[in-house]
């Protein structure tokens, strides 16, 4: 990360929410988010089949967990860092929710979900894989439904090392199509739609201890599609 001094990182944080701020006014839809010292304001138009995908694993959390409160395409920063961030969805405990803040506070989050696609570049994934952990997100979920990938990978147990702050936990799972869904569009290497349930609330095993002793203990076992 670029050395900035605690007041250029406030700094920074500051400016990209007043962008984020003057481009939620604009008729195009815009996402601002920052990493490495650097602000980047990029158009955004998702696809359907990512659209779907997020709606999916939404409307999954909350009917699992009904005490927490799942957003999507919401500004997520920490003053800390300098850092801002647009996930897909994120979960946080419902009485952590402050409808007068511009953005979450990454401290608050539970959990951040992303889901690759033509209009989520991998690139955007990998610079997230770094500045999650130093943002204080205990478990970062990326599900990549691309036919040739296929996959559900979760991050977990963020701490210092030699590195710096890196998830030092990482998981995955295949993911199985239902044999009676198809693409969207077959003849281009979209996303397919998410059938069945990928995310199942279960006992709290993927970390072997809780990440944060001030939040709730909640933790997600990731599951395929049906045969």
């Amino acid at each position: 990360m670029a050395d900035l001094t605690p007041e250029q990182m406030r700094r920074m944080h500051d400016f990209a929410e007043q962008l984020a701020e003057l481009a939620s006014y604009q008729e195009d839809r815009w996402k601002v988010q920052s990493t490495d010292g650097q602000i980047f304001l990029t158009m955004t138009s998702p696809t359907a089949p990512h659209g779907l995908n997020v709606m999916r694993l939404r409307r999954q959390i909350e009917a699992q967990t009904p005490e927490v409160t799942v957003l999507d395409n919401t500004n997520m920063g920490d003053r800390h860092t300098g850092l801002i961030k647009v996930p897909d969805l994120m979960v946080i405990a419902a009485e952590d929710t402050d409808e007068t803040a511009k953005a979450v506070n990454s401290r608050d989050v539970l959990m951040v979900l992303e889901v690759v696609s033509r209009t989520n570049s991998l690139t955007d994934i990998r610079d997230k894989l770094h500045d999650y952990p130093k943002m204080g997100v205990p478990l970062y979920v990326v599900v990549d439904p691309r036919k040739d990938k296929k996959t559900v990978t979760v991050h977990s147990d963020p701490s210092e090392g030699p590195d710096g702050v890196r998830y030092r936990k990482e998981g995955s799972v295949l993911l199985r199509r239902h044999r009676h869904r198809r693409p969207l569009d077959a003849r281009h290497e979209q996303p397919q739609e998410l059938s069945g349930g990928l995310v199942e609330r279960a006992p709290a095993r993927v970390a072997d201890r809780p990440l944060n002793a001030e939040k709730p203990r909640t933790s997600y076992l990731v599951r395929g599609f049906p045969q």
